[in-house]
């Protein structure tokens, strides 16, 4: 099953079509977390609003909450 987005009666908002790894964080200094979906060969990123790709230059501060993961991965090996 692709990762997806839960509301809070655990039903489906949003199904992402690719399946991977799911991570988040600001990307591109919006203020507005974005979603990314990495496998082996490729991230996917996602966003509920028009992004620029053009770099800043500069670092991007995360709240201290998307400073530290941990993965716990699911499913059949």
């Amino acid at each position: 099953m692709n990762p997806a987005l839960y509301d809070g009666f655990m039903n489906p908002v949003v199904v992402f079509p690719v399946d991977g790894y799911l991570v988040h964080g600001d990307l591109f200094g919006r203020g507005i977390e974005d979603a990314v979906v990495y496998t082996e060969d490729a991230a996917y990123i996602f966003s509920g609003t028009p992004a620029s790709m053009t770099p800043c230059g500069k670092k991007i501060n995360q709240p201290k909450r998307l400073s530290m993961s941990t993965l716990y991965p699911g499913g059949e090996y």
